[in-house]
């Protein structure tokens, strides 16, 4: 993550806070697709920008899991070296992401929400197919 933001302000403080969103809209634009589906959206700006260039055709999900120590455990669950941090760790790498990207604010800028509490994968991938299903197969 250190990483990542150092690099993210590298390329944003030479390039304005736009760089790599408008780099992916473009991307975007020239697939043979209307289908696309981007995770990790963190500024409200990037939220913004996706809105500007696809206009209703963009549709922000918000997947929640509210309980700090479920999503703690999903993510050392992955076992990958960067994840092998403590809770309290954890905590301020998220505290971080929100004073550096917003995020809080993104997430209120959704169109939908799908909770992914205490769902085993199984469920949580049912429930996709029926949110996809009920909300967003008419769009395509």
């Amino acid at each position: 993550r250190d990483n990542l933001h150092m690099i993210s302000q590298k390329y944003m403080s030479k390039y304005g806070n736009g760089y790599f969103t408008q780099r992916l809209i473009q991307k975007i634009k020239n697939l043979d697709t209307n289908n696309v589906l981007i995770s990790g959206i963190r500024p409200p700006s990037d939220v913004e920008a996706f809105k500007e260039a696809f206009g209703s055709a963009f549709k922000l999900v918000r997947v929640v899991v509210s309980d700090d120590r479920v999503r703690y455990n999903r993510t050392v669950a992955r076992g990958s070296e960067r994840d092998k941090i403590s809770f309290e760790k954890f905590l301020e790498l998220d505290q971080n992401e929100e004073e550096i990207f917003q995020t809080s604010k993104s997430m209120s800028m959704a169109d939908y929400e799908i909770d992914n509490g205490e769902r085993s994968q199984e469920e949580y991938h049912a429930m996709i197919e029926d949110f996809f299903e009920k909300n967003i197969a008419e769009l395509l």
